[in-house]
């Protein structure tokens, strides 16, 4: 008795909190750098002809340097009202009720030109969008959003921070690139993402009063 009190006191007194952290698959993107496919681990959502992302840099332009390792991932948003997603099944589910932290550091590239699927003319994908967070129960489903970014201007890569308490059990995590909201009319834009973190779960300290 008198060694778990003293096990106790030495948690209690240095503030140890316990924290579970998922970890994503492949979280700084990483891979060969090409066009039109998602790097491994992740899986591409949408139409596999139209609205496939890029593991950059190298391609249509973009030669914006990587935060973190060789590579990292491109989406656009496009003027024909399409946009391009990624999605990985999670370790561990994120849980109902439960509260939860991730980075991940976003960034923009000026360069990006490409094809507009509207008047087929190279056309500059270079208009600010925003990344979506989304959790699901499948590949590529969208069941809760879960966090939005600002809509990301800087061509230098930059850490955004989210807090979740997702509503259902997820066991899908789904990267979105999306448009400003309200959209009036869809536009040709893109984001870069790069050095996710892991998902964190947040557990609130308890106070405890000395007698």
């Amino acid at each position: 008795m008198k060694i778990k009190t003293i096990i106790i006191f030495l948690l209690l007194s240095t503030n140890l909190i316990s924290q579970d952290k998922i970890e994503l698959n492949n979280p700084s993107f990483e891979g060969i750098s090409r066009c039109c496919t998602a790097p491994q681990n992740w899986e591409a959502c949408g139409n596999r002809d139209l609205n496939t992302p890029d593991i950059q840099p190298g391609h249509f332009g973009v030669t914006n340097e990587p935060s973190s390792g060789e590579t990292y991932l491109g989406m656009v948003t496009k003027d024909n009202e399409t946009w391009e997603s990624v999605s990985q099944r999670l370790f561990n589910q994120v849980q109902s009720g439960k509260k939860y932290s991730f980075s991940i550091f976003l960034a923009h590239s000026t360069t990006l030109i490409s094809q507009s699927r509207v008047t087929d003319k190279d056309v500059y994908y270079d208009k600010p969008i925003k990344l979506r967070i989304w959790g699901g129960n499948k590949y590529c489903s969208k069941i809760e959003l879960l966090g939005e970014s600002s809509l990301i201007n800087h061509e230098d890569w930059r850490k955004y921070e989210f807090q979740f308490e997702p509503t259902k059990n997820h066991t899908f995590i789904l990267f979105e690139a999306f448009y400003k909201t309200p959209t009036l009319m869809p536009y040709n834009g893109n984001i870069l993402l790069d050095d996710c973190s892991g998902i964190l779960e947040l557990v609130e300290e308890i106070d405890f009063e000395e007698n």
